[in-house]
């Protein structure tokens, strides 16, 4: 019996393989496994591109001045204009603000219930309440203002004092009837009060007519009745003015604004103390570093 022997499959099928960056070649046991030919690759696949890169244009140099716009090179760029600063002049005169400049003012508010903000032309304005209002109270109380006249207490009450305030107060009881303070002495040192200034008539009598004896003692004898009644002006001007840490509404502002214009010293009280200071646009620039 013959044998026939069937040719052995070939061990290994090698191929090679093209690659970019060298030659590589594969051993696989099958050949139906084997990657196709190289020239079927080559076929099959496109060429290798790298990605397109976007080219920037370099931007061109600006042209070259002419000689004649030399200057031009050092000017700096243009600023919006700052505001119309005014001057104190222009809101003031010697004698005091212009007329109605309290009245046109625009109120900003109130602050901490005792300054009053407005803005004006020229920046910010505050104005001391207690103080402005001092003022009004002072100049309408003078005699001949209407606002002197006395309104007649329903209950007359009984002030008593120490021994020198009621000699001062006895001394000054003509005077103090000018103002619209009826007193009568009423046996050794005590005293009735039967009238007050219709502007003080809802304040307390009996600590007004203490504060007026102890005016008058501080300011002595030999002071001149005149002289001693201002004092006493002052304190009742004082008494009837509005407080601070009071809170005011807009109307009662306004007509604030509207009173102290018609004073005749309308940026002092009459203690001396300023009423109102202004915060210029200038100065808040500077504060702010605007400037």
């Amino acid at each position: 019996e013959s044998f026939v022997r069937k040719p052995e499959r070939p061990f290994s099928v090698a191929d090679r393989i093209d690659h970019k960056d060298g030659v590589q070649t594969a051993f696989f046991d099958e050949p139906e496994t084997a990657p196709p030919a190289p020239s079927i690759i080559r076929d099959n696949t496109r060429p290798f591109n790298s990605p397109e890169q976007t080219v920037i244009p370099e931007p061109r140099p600006a042209p070259l001045l002419d000689p004649g716009d030399e200057a031009d090179r050092f000017r700096l760029p243009d600023r919006q204009p700052l505001p119309v600063v005014r001057e104190p002049s222009e809101i003031e005169t010697e004698s005091g603000p212009r007329p109605s400049f309290f009245s046109r003012l625009r109120v900003v508010g109130q602050l901490q219930a005792t300054y009053i903000l407005c803005d004006s032309t020229d920046g910010l304005i505050v104005i001391d309440q207690h103080a402005a209002h001092e003022r009004i109270v002072f100049e309408s109380m003078k005699p001949g203002k209407g606002a002197s006249a006395s309104q007649a207490l329903l209950l007359p009450e009984t002030v008593e004092l120490g021994f020198k305030e009621a000699e001062a107060l006895e001394k000054a009881l003509g005077g103090l009837l000018a103002l619209g303070l009826d007193i009568e002495p009423f046996g050794q040192n005590c005293f009735v009060v039967k009238a007050v200034p219709a502007l003080l008539s809802q304040g307390s009598v009996v600590r007004l007519v203490t504060d007026i004896a102890e005016k008058l003692v501080e300011t002595g004898s030999s002071t001149l009745l005149e002289q001693a009644l201002d004092e006493c002006l002052i304190v009742m001007a004082c008494h009837g003015a509005i407080r601070a840490n009071q809170v005011l509404s807009e109307a009662q502002i306004r007509r604030l604004l509207v009173q102290l214009d018609g004073c005749d010293t309308p940026s002092f009280c009459p203690h001396g103390r300023p009423t109102w200071t202004r915060y210029s646009m200038a100065s808040l620039e500077k504060a702010f570093k605007r400037s």
